[in-house]
């Protein structure tokens, strides 16, 4: 009986058959009855009348860009918080735009060529004199330091009251209490208010506004030492010793057994100066943070200090002067 191709050719098949099936030309012909048994009667050749008629549908699951995911995550809050701050923004150059304007209309009018019109201190017109300085707070302080400005002007009226306060008190103190002290005391408290709350608005308040208006190192320099000077005179203040002008805490004590209420007037005011005292000492180091986080320093002072006094022509003219007048002498014959 034959046997049939494939067969007995397992691991106990005859070796020389399966040596014989492995020769060339044997190898060939069992590959090609195979490859015609897998493709069947398939001709690359042959024309191929079928015509794919499926619809190519495009994929809408494209990852989207990187502009389309920003533009998701910007909610309608977002853009209404965003345009709140624009039309802010636009509001508040409006109104300085428009402020310049009325300003310069008024120098226009007033005949003072160019500068706005001075407005503070704000006098009645019937007074013979009129305001000394120009300040607007909101128009010449950039918006990051107007609020410290604001305060420093607060801290100044404060001061101004807390002086008509203490001169209120001393003259309580004179007339209730009859001593001798009581005199000195009142008339170096008016002393001190009439002085005083002029100084101090110029000597401090003023080298700070300007500080803070044109960046300027050198009334920084005045601010802190002038204020220094200030929080001290304060603290002594506070004390209220006699013949020095204040109602402070010695002051008080000492009438407080003899006239409880004029000693409770006293001892308040000499609280609010110790307040105060401390509110300006805050006050200064936080002043001196907010310089020295700008990169200012002592040697832009004077490189400011020595700039502006180049510029000023009196100081130039009298340069030239003390120059002309060096050569003339060195020109000079000598007996």
């Amino acid at each position: 009986m034959a046997t049939p191709p494939g067969e007995g050719e397992g691991p106990f098949g005859d070796p020389a058959r399966t040596l014989k099936s492995m020769e060339p030309g044997n190898i060939g012909a069992d590959t090609s009855r195979i490859e015609t048994a897998a493709l069947g009667d398939y001709n690359p050749f042959a024309a191929d009348d079928t015509h794919l008629t499926g619809q190519i549908v495009p994929n809408s699951n494209f990852l989207p860009s990187y502009s389309s995911v920003e533009a998701q995550r910007l909610t309608t809050a977002e853009l209404e918080r965003r345009q709140k701050e624009l039309d802010a923004k636009a509001a508040e150059l409006a109104r300085r735009e428009e402020e310049q304007n009325r300003l310069a209309e008024q120098a226009r009018r007033g005949g003072l060529g160019s500068g706005p019109a001075k407005n503070w201190p704000p006098l009645p017109s019937f007074l013979p004199c009129g305001p000394c300085f120009y300040q607007d707070i909101e128009l010449e302080i950039t918006q990051e330091f107007q609020k410290i400005v604001k305060f420093g002007y607060y801290l100044w009226l404060s001061y101004a009251a807390l002086l008509c306060l203490n001169l209120f008190g001393a003259f309580l103190f004179f007339v209730g209490t009859g001593a001798l002290s009581g005199g000195s005391l009142f008339g170096v408290a008016i002393l001190v208010c009439a002085l005083c709350i002029p100084a101090s608005f110029i000597c401090w308040f003023r080298p700070l506004y300007k500080a803070f208006r044109s960046n300027s190192s050198v009334n920084f320099f005045i601010f802190f030492f002038v204020f220094g000077v200030q929080v001290v005179i304060m603290g002594i203040q506070s004390l209220g010793i006699l013949n020095w002008g204040s109602c402070g805490w010695i002051t008080g004590l000492t009438v407080i057994k003899s006239n409880p209420a004029i000693g409770v007037i006293t001892l308040l005011i000499a609280c609010l100066f110790t307040v105060l005292t401390v509110v300006g000492a805050m006050y200064l180091i936080r002043v001196h943070h907010i310089y020295r986080s700008t990169g200012a320093s002592f040697g832009k002072a004077r490189e400011e200090l020595v700039r502006g006094m180049a510029s000023d022509p009196s100081v130039r003219a009298a340069a030239i002067e003390t120059g002309v007048y060096a050569a003339h002498r060195g020109g000079l014959p000598r007996n």
